[in-house]
């Protein structure tokens, strides 16, 4: 993930030790996840917004009695795109979010041998996950 030349010999790479455990992986899958379940929810997100804002009393814009009533009023006056109005913000924050949850979070809880560190200042814990937790704070 992130190497250094080493001074001892050319052209060899060493990975930091503080660094070792953060991987790639886990910022993909985070994003992964935080837009497949944004892409999934942000139709009843929609409705929920919509229901907030509109009071029932005032006469302006779209007066919603159900959830069934607001699903096929938005799909009759804005089509299946209306459900995903505004999506590429909130996919664009979430996926950016759980990504970045999943990378830090994953390997400052578990240990260099794949154990769960409750607490990382625990003997069972690795120097470097000490200092980055350090670091972090």
């Amino acid at each position: 993930m992130s190497a250094m030349k080493s001074s001892g010999s050319p052209g060899t790479a060493r990975v930091l030790p503080v660094l070792s455990h953060f991987k790639y992986e886990h910022f993909i899958a985070g994003i992964s996840g935080g837009v497949v379940s944004t892409l999934m929810l942000h139709p009843l997100d929609l409705i929920k917004t919509r229901f907030a804002v509109s009071d029932g009393h005032s006469r302006v814009g779209p007066q919603y009695k159900s959830l069934k009533s607001a699903v096929m009023q938005i799909v009759k006056t804005e089509g299946v795109r209306g459900l995903y109005r505004g999506v590429t913000p909130n996919v664009l924050g979430s996926g950016g979010a759980w990504g970045c949850y999943f990378f830090f979070t994953i390997p400052l809880k578990h240990g260099s041998k794949g154990e769960i560190v409750e607490n990382l200042w625990d003997p069972r814990c690795t120097c470097s996950q000490q200092r980055t937790l350090e670091f972090l704070l």
